[in-house]
């Protein structure tokens, strides 16, 4: 696939990755890219065949193939394709909203966050859309407004970009 230089098939493996392994993405859709990748490719690595064929046998055979391959690695750009595949699940359904914001506090935990601004956000959505389920503070759709107004100021993606 005629990726750039910046995002390179391994980043945006590991973004589908996370993504699937919290049911914020499909076999489908990844197969589908993985199928694209294969295609527009003169001479494909052997792993991105396997992930290929891994869509088939569903998510853990997929998840495990997609962790397989190689290339060039930008972590801040995986959290920012992680944070488009999180937002276009929210989107589709609000009710991911939690999950989103439980893997974004751990991601800020563990210091993988696209700005440094966004550390504190990436820490308080947990907090907040429990307090509103609980019917303590806030409004949970109020919160999943904001939640995808914050994945969309961070979210890039390579064919958004022009790349």
């Amino acid at each position: 696939m005629k990726q750039s230089s910046r995002w390179g098939i391994r980043t945006l493996a590991e973004a589908y990755r996370r993504a699937l392994t919290l049911g914020l993405a499909n076999t489908a859709e990844i197969g589908a890219w993985l199928d694209r990748v294969l295609a527009e490719t003169d001479k494909p690595a052997i792993e991105v065949i396997e992930a290929s064929l891994a869509a088939s046998r569903g998510a853990p055979a997929l998840v495990s193939a997609l962790a397989t391959i190689r290339g060039e690695y930008n972590a801040q750009l995986m959290t920012r394709g992680f944070f488009h595949l999180s937002r276009r699940a929210v989107v589709r359904s609000p009710e991911q909203a939690l999950r989103v914001a439980e893997a974004l506090y751990a991601m800020a935990l563990d210091r993988e966050f696209p700005a440094e601004d966004a550390m504190a956000r990436m820490l308080s959505f947990q907090d907040a859309l429990e307090l509103a389920d609980q019917q303590v503070f806030g409004k949970r759709e109020d919160l999943t407004r904001d939640l995808i107004a914050f994945l969309d100021e961070y979210a890039a993606w390579p064919n958004e970009q022009g790349e």
